[in-house]
């Protein structure tokens, strides 16, 4: 009795080690009960979805490419689809660790219910980032599954894209905000696949195979996932209209989201400059729309005020001012072009908008929220669907220079 007073703890501990270790040896690990999944991709055919989900298989000692796989499956319904891939591969659809949906233009129906099966598991989606691509999504999936990790996340990477002035980004939980709102318009990243001597911007190459062993340059080449800026826009929910990259940077000027990135100005010539090609790099971007009426008529003001600091100057002859200082300067000259090229920019963007009747930039919202009895008033006495049409556009742009 003494023996087991003395030892009771120790006795409970080998009890329960007894009891309870086997069945934790026992248990399968979870990439045997669950698929792991880190992109979805959703395409349409004439009759049903097809969902395909690039999965990791978690084979120890293998080389990336052999650790993700893609799988696809149809149904009449993503969930339909989902459910086909789950008996395929005899496991758990597993989402936890998925960082964006890849969806194919050519689906032409209402996203807010393609996405609804998405949105309604246990797991929260808000933040899963969405783009659109040109080509099948099945085939966008394969093509990125070679590609270094960390680069392919970027392209929907919220921290660069939802802050730069020549790109953008959509989570599911943005859409559904913009999908809800008096707008029901969202800008959503457009990103398509090409051979690498197309490329001119964002870009990774396949340059492994499953072996890890590099291919000889000048041996087929392998599509490359690429972001050159190119958006399209979605309206009531669908698919509405595609932006260049051009386009896309004007719409920017107008979107608070956009703060950082790069604006050039070519041919400056004054007592600095001659004849140069000038890089101003963007700081930070202030933004402020304000919204009035005046006799009936709507006007609103876009107030975008640049931080710049000078980047680069290109010219043939730099003047001795420019050589000798240690810090360059944002001349009268330069800073009207800047200002000038802005606007015409944000010109271009409002003139596009009212052109196809979509509003990118929160227009109605903004009238809505401040001046609502006088646009509904507006709105009543005017076609509702032009409603862009008949307001005053202010572009008010100021220029500052960080040192």
């Amino acid at each position: 009795m003494k023996f087991l007073k003395r030892n009771i703890y120790s006795i409970l501990i080998i009890i329960l080690c007894i009891i309870f270790v086997p069945n934790a040896i026992s248990l399968q690990s979870q990439g045997h009960t669950q698929a792991i999944v880190t992109a979805i991709g959703i395409d349409k055919g004439e009759d049903a979805y097809e969902v395909s989900l690039q999965t990791i298989v978690p084979t120890p000692a293998e080389q990336f490419e052999q650790k993700i796989s893609v799988v696809s499956g149809e149904g009449k319904s993503i969930s339909e689809a989902f459910n086909n891939i789950a008996l395929r591969l005899g496991k758990n659809i597993g989402i936890a660790q998925c960082r964006i949906i890849v969806i194919s233009r050519n689906v032409d129906d209402d996203l807010a219910s393609v996405f609804d099966s998405i949105t309604k598991t246990k797991i929260n989606t808000h933040n899963l980032s969405i783009i659109v691509t040109d080509v099948k999504a099945k085939e966008f999936i394969n093509a990125s599954k070679n590609l270094d990790n960390n680069l392919y996340f970027a392209l929907s990477d919220e921290s660069y894209n939802n802050k730069h002035i020549d790109a953008v980004y959509l989570s599911l939980g943005d859409f559904y905000d913009d999908y809800l709102s008096k707008d029901q318009c969202s800008l959503i990243t457009r990103i398509n696949l090409s051979s690498s001597k197309d490329i001119g911007s964002i870009e990774s190459q396949n340059t492994q195979n499953s072996s890890g062993e590099e291919k000889e340059q000048g041996s087929n080449q392998e599509d490359t996932v690429f972001n050159n800026g190119q958006s399209t826009v979605i309206k009531n929910g669908k698919f509405y209209f595609d932006l260049t990259p051009e386009q896309t940077r004007a719409f920017n000027w107008m979107r608070k989201e956009s703060n950082k990135g790069y604006i050039y100005v070519s041919n400056v010539t004054d007592e600095l400059y001659e004849n140069a090609d000038v890089g101003l790099e963007i700081e930070d971007k202030h933004l402020q729309k304000k919204v009035s009426f005046a006799n009936g008529k709507p006007t609103i003001t876009f107030k975008l005020t640049l931080y710049v600091r000078i980047d680069e100057i290109v010219s043939n002859k730099l003047s001795k001012k420019t050589l000798k200082s240690e810090k360059n300067f944002l001349t009268d000259k330069l800073k009207m072009l800047t200002i000038k090229q802005i606007k015409e920019e944000m010109a271009m963007a409002i003139k596009i908008s009212k052109e196809y009747n979509f509003d990118a930039v929160k227009i109605k919202s903004q009238f809505t929220k401040y001046c609502n009895k006088d646009f509904v008033t507006y709105m009543y006495a005017n076609n509702e669907k032009n409603y862009l049409n008949g307001i005053n556009y202010v572009f008010d742009v100021d220029i500052k220079e960080r040192m």
